[in-house]
């Protein structure tokens, strides 16, 4: 994630509009559909990637790792704030945009990022197909009975114009990229993901929990601190959909953990 600073005002207009607008948006990507039909007719989707695991595990490391190799496509901030219709955004952004110059990220972690560095937009998509998996303070996990062909059919075709824009491909040579996202929250739905794609690789990373630990509680500290500062941060995080720290915090509810240790705020248990 980028720090608020990076974001003048007028793109912070632009971002409260594109996803107060995200009905719109969707509306946006079926016009797409039709609009670029045989150029996204031709892109097969093979062997997609997605990284996931609990957060500070090494997700992002490894997706900028792998999305430097020719052979993966991912979402990158250039997505940002047309997530839903990203050929439309594409088109619509290109004259206006900036250089990409790499600076430190939000989590003051030692990664830089650019707009062109690979980001993890993808759970936008899944929180406009099921918005009562989002509570205030949790998040439920998916099952293979969540099935939902609207959903599946909107996913594919997204992922093929993520492909699309980001293709290295040589004309006539009929290669393209494979798909490759990093989220978190993924990890409350491998088994539908795995049924959704059967040729899918899941990579789950893992940390020394004594580590991870450390990592998150510093993380969570350091974002809350942003977010009493920096309300535009909040509301970044909140439409990305990444609810992994700071006042922003909504647990993935395995097991039904959060009613089951009967406190109402899973805030002050998990740190």
């Amino acid at each position: 994630m980028k720090n608020s600073d990076s974001y003048s005002w007028l793109d912070q207009i632009l971002h409260r509009i594109a996803f107060k607008g995200i009905g719109i948006q969707r509306e946006l990507a079926d016009i797409e559909d039709r609009l670029f039909m045989r150029r996204l007719e031709g892109i097969s989707i093979e062997k997609p990637v997605f990284i996931t695991s609990l957060p500070r595990a090494g997700t992002t490391l490894l997706l900028e790792v792998l999305n430097a190799v020719p052979d993966f496509a991912s979402h990158t901030y250039r997505d940002m704030p047309f997530v839903l219709c990203p050929i439309l955004g594409e088109k619509f952004t290109k004259n206006f945009r900036k250089e990409s110059t790499l600076r430190a990220r939000a989590h003051a972690d030692g990664i830089s990022i650019g707009f062109d560095s690979p980001e993890a937009l993808e759970e936008i998509i899944w929180m406009a197909f099921w918005k009562d998996k989002y509570s205030s303070n949790q998040i439920t996990p998916w099952s293979v009975a969540d099935r939902q062909p609207e959903f599946e059919q909107f996913f594919r075709s997204h992922m093929r114009k993520i492909i699309a824009v980001r293709s290295m491909t040589t004309s006539g040579s009929g290669h393209f990229p494979r798909y490759i996202s990093k989220n978190n929250a993924n990890i409350a739905r491998l088994s539908l993901l795995s049924l959704l794609f059967p040729d899918c690789r899941i990579v789950i990373p893992f940390r020394n929990p004594w580590d991870h630990i450390k990592s998150l509680r510093h993380q969570h500290s350091r974002f809350t601190n942003i977010h009493n500062t920096e309300p535009f941060s909040l509301l970044y995080m909140e439409w990305l959909g990444h609810f992994e720290f700071g006042k922003s915090l909504r647990p993935i509810n395995f097991n039904k953990w959060v009613e089951n240790h009967g406190n109402s705020d899973p805030q002050n248990e998990i740190f």
